[in-house]
């Protein structure tokens, strides 16, 4: 069984989501990193399977992190919201 912890990394910013995934990958939990370019995406992925951690930015198009919290919060109470206040 595989007991990794998997964490959704939530940005529309691509080279943000690919740096923080190579980062994140070399903790020493060796968390499994997932990424999402779209907050329908990531809700998306979040009903698919279950996460440990949603880290999420404030600001994108369409979709940010604070309309998309609302959803997290009730649908996916496991996951921990963690939102980046990048300078983007």
């Amino acid at each position: 069984m595989d007991a990794r912890h998997k964490i959704l990394l939530l940005d529309d910013d691509v080279r943000f989501l690919e740096t923080y995934q190579g980062i994140l990958c070399q903790l020493p939990s060796n968390p499994e990193v997932r990424i999402a370019a779209s907050g329908a995406r990531a809700l998306a992925m979040l009903e698919s399977e279950p996460y440990r951690m949603l880290i999420c930015d404030l600001k994108m198009p369409k979709m940010d992190g604070l309309q998309c919290y609302p959803s997290f919060a009730v649908n996916f109470p496991a996951c921990a919201p963690w939102f980046d206040l990048g300078a983007g």
